[in-house]
């Protein structure tokens, strides 16, 4: 033990750091220009005026969500937007097929920043439509988030059309491809 502390130098730990991430963001490089071809990002989003709020619910268009995380949360919004954003089919196909563990985690990794980047990317459109009516947003929320229960899903499913962009809904309410993400924001 003591020969190695006696043998430690700075620069050497410097050079092997940067010589590994060097590496590693070359691998990053390749792994992203070659998984950017499967994708194929699809989204859909509607907006419903509010008809009230009554903690814990929220009632628009005969519907109901009983959240009281997600009633707080748009308490003083007057519309409500549902989106679903989805990396495709291509995407998941390529993800179900990789063998290599440390490949499968790069990928994962990274299709979920890529599909966070698209849900940004709609959230943006939605907002820019909503310009000239001087809207402003509340922040997005997902099923699962607090007592948003997941059973949500078959809501987003049904107001959303999912066959349109080929999204699927399990029994277990999870959503293949599994990039895929659904949200509400309100507006106010």
């Amino acid at each position: 033990m003591k020969k190695i502390i006696e043998n430690y130098n700075i620069d050497n730990v410097r050079y092997f750091k940067l010589s590994y991430l060097e590496k590693e963001i070359n691998n990053f490089k390749k792994v992203y220009s070659r998984l950017l071809k499967y994708a194929e990002p699809k989204a859909l989003w509607k907006k419903y005026k509010i008809d009230y709020i009554k903690r814990p619910e929220i009632h628009f268009d005969n519907k109901v969500i009983n959240s009281s995380y997600i009633s707080k949360k748009l308490e003083n919004s007057k519309y409500i937007y549902f989106f679903v954003v989805t990396l495709g089919k291509k995407w998941e196909k390529m993800e179900s097929s990789l063998k290599d563990d440390i490949e499968l985690y790069n990928t994962h990794k990274f299709g979920a920043e890529l599909v966070e980047y698209f849900v940004d990317l709609t959230e943006e459109r939605i907002k820019l439509s909503e310009k000239r009516n001087h809207m402003r947003f509340t922040i997005r929320l997902s099923p699962g988030y607090g007592d948003f229960s997941l059973e949500y899903q078959k809501m987003f499913k049904e107001e959303l059309k999912f066959e349109e962009i080929e999204v699927k809904l399990m029994d277990n309410l999870l959503l293949i491809p599994r990039k895929t993400v659904t949200a509400v924001m309100g507006g106010y």
